[in-house]
């Protein structure tokens, strides 16, 4: 399985591939993505200097937390941040949301797709 294009019609990521009509019934993540609206594919949240401003404040907060590992992937920071800047929530498989929700000033929803460790 590849990584998400960034065409897909939910606005979610994971670290499988990305296909809005086999997703939802695949994973199974109905229950978890309730309130989250889906999007037609055309649509783009971009990237805007606040939210570019907010990744860079949040990587620093990481830092500065003790005990907290501040190894974050830069796209999973900008996809936190622009989802922060934009009140969206993040579906994902990936515990680095549950850190940037957690020990950040980033808003976000961190929205397990399925129980960590268990899709392998």
């Amino acid at each position: 399985m590849g990584r998400p294009s960034g065409r897909c019609g939910w606005r979610i990521h994971s670290d499988g591939d990305c296909d809005s009509a086999d997703t939802p019934r695949l994973l199974g993540w109905e229950d978890r993505s309730a309130g989250f609206e889906s999007s037609p594919s055309s649509a783009a949240t971009p990237l805007t200097a606040a939210a570019a401003a907010a990744a860079l404040t949040a990587q620093a907060e990481l830092a500065a937390a003790p005990g907290v590992s501040h190894r974050v992937k830069p796209v999973d920071l900008l996809i936190a941040s622009v989802a922060s800047t934009e009140g969206l929530g993040v579906l994902h498989y990936d515990r680095a949301y549950d850190a940037l929700a957690e020990h950040t000033s980033l808003s976000i929803a961190s929205v397990w797709i399925a129980p960590r460790g268990s899709l392998g």
